[in-house]
C-alpha cells in the first residue's frame, strides 16, 4: 500500500488549497530535540488524547501523520525549498476534489543537498515551536523514554514532523463550550461577568474582531465581553496575555467551578475554520452549554511563550495548513 524508501531523503511539499498556498519540508528528526528543549512546545495537552496517541502509535507501528513545526523567517531556507520546486518533477501529487486541495511532494536525496539544508537548520533554526501535534509529540517522547527502560522493543527516537516558516501558516480560533455546573444562576452569572468585562449585547453572533474581545452565547442570546482595564493590568508582566487564559482563569474556574481545564469533561472545543454552522451543531449535541469564541492567537505571542517555557492553555490555536494522514508515513 505504501512506497517504502531505501534511500535517506527530505521532502518538499506544498499544499495548495481554496485562498493560498503553504510551502515547508517534510523529515523526521530526533526526539531528544524535544525532550532537550530544541523543539518548544506552547499548549497544555490532555492526558486522554496523549493515551489515544499511544494507543495508535502501538497499533500501527507509524506516524501517520507529521507534527507541525514552525520556525521563524529564513530567507535561505526559503530560497532552497523554492530551488528543490524548480529544478524537480514532483515525487508525489494528490488533487483531493472535495476540498479542493492539492498536495505536491518532491523528494532531495543528494547527500550535499541534504547537507546543506542540516547546516541551514544547525545554524540558523537553533528551535522550532509546535504548531500542531503537541499529542503526537507527547506519546512519541513517553515511547522512547520505555524503550530506554527496556520496555519496548523499538527504539521510538524518531519524530515524523513537516517544517514550516512562520510566513507559511495561518493561526485560526479555537472555541470552547461549557456545560452549566448543577445549580447554576445565570443572573449571577451575568452579575459576576459584568464585574471583569463590558457587556455589548448582539443580534447575531459575530465573531471579536481584536484581542481581549470574547464572544458568548448564553440562552441563545449574545454578548461581546471586552476585560475590563484592571483585569488586564493585573497580568501586565506576561510574556504574552491571552484571551484563553483570561477566561479559563475568571470565567471557567472562578465562575464555573472548572478547577482542571485539562481534563474536565464538560469542556469541549471547535476549531475556527467550522465556523458558527460547526459551533451551532456541537451545540445541539450538548445540553444548552455556554459558548465562547475567542480571537485568534498572534504568532510572535505563541513564540514568546514558548521561549519563555510558558504554555497556552489546551486548543488555544488552530494552525493551516492541515496534512491529511497517510500522505507521509515513518514505519517505526
Amino acid at each position: 500500500f505504501f512506497l517504502q524508501s531505501e534511500e535517506e531523503a527530505v521532502y518538499v511539499y506544498r499544499l495548495k488549497g481554496k485562498t493560498r498556498n503553504y510551502m515547508g519540508i517534510v523529515a523526521c528528526t530526533d526526539i531528544e530535540d524535544f525532550l532537550q528543549g530544541r523543539i518548544k512546545k506552547h499548549e497544555l495537552t490532555l492526558v486522554p488524547k496523549v493515551q489515544k496517541q499511544i494507543e495508535l502509535i502501538l497499533r500501527r507501528q507509524a506516524a501517520v501523520k507529521p507534527v507541525m513545526l514552525a520556525y521563524p523567517q529564513q530567507p535561505e531556507i526559503a530560497a532552497w525549498i523554492q530551488e528543490q520546486m524548480d529544478r524537480r518533477k514532483p515525487f508525489f501529487n494528490l488533487r483531493i476534489k472535495e476540498e479542493d486541495t492539492r498536495h505536491t511532494f518532491w523528494k532531495v536525496t543528494e547527500p550535499e543537498a541534504l547537507q546543506y539544508i542540516r547546516r541551514r537548520f544547525l545554524q540558523d533554526v537553533p528551535k522550532t515551536y509546535i504548531a500542531d501535534g503537541h499529542h503526537r509529540t507527547e506519546a512519541t517522547a513517553h515511547m522512547y523514554r520505555l524503550s530506554r527502560r527496556k520496555k519496548m522493543d523499538k527504539p521510538y527516537h524518531r519524530l515524523l514532523a513537516a517544517f514550516f516558516q512562520e510566513d507559511q501558516l495561518d493561526i485560526q480560533d479555537f472555541n470552547r463550550l461549557v456545560v452549566r455546573p448543577d445549580g447554576f444562576s445565570e443572573s449571577y452569572f451575568m452579575a459576576r461577568i459584568a464585574q471583569l468585562t463590558d457587556i455589548q449585547i448582539l443580534d447575531r453572533a459575530r465573531k471579536p474582531d481584536k484581542k481581549y474581545e470574547v464572544l458568548m452565547g448564553l440562552n441563545g442570546e449574545w454578548y461581546m465581553l471586552r476585560w475590563k482595564s484592571w483585569v488586564l493590568e493585573q497580568h501586565a508582566g506576561m510574556p504574552a496575555l491571552l484571551d484563553s487564559f483570561l477566561l479559563n482563569r475568571y470565567v471557567l474556574e472562578d465562575l464555573l467551578d472548572i478547577q482542571d481545564v485539562q481534563n474536565d469533561e464538560r469542556v469541549s472545543y471547535v476549531e475556527g475554520p467550522k465556523g458558527f454552522e460547526g459551533l451551532f451543531n456541537k451545540v445541539n449535541k450538548l445540553d444548552d452549554p455556554i459558548s465562547f469564541c475567542l480571537y485568534p492567537v498572534y504568532m510572535e505571542e505563541m513564540f514568546s511563550l514558548a521561549r519563555a517555557d510558558k504554555t497556552l492553555p489546551p486548543k488555544s490555536t488552530w494552525f493551516e495548513p492541515r496534512m491529511k494522514n497517510g500522505l507521509m508515513v515513518y514505519g517505526f
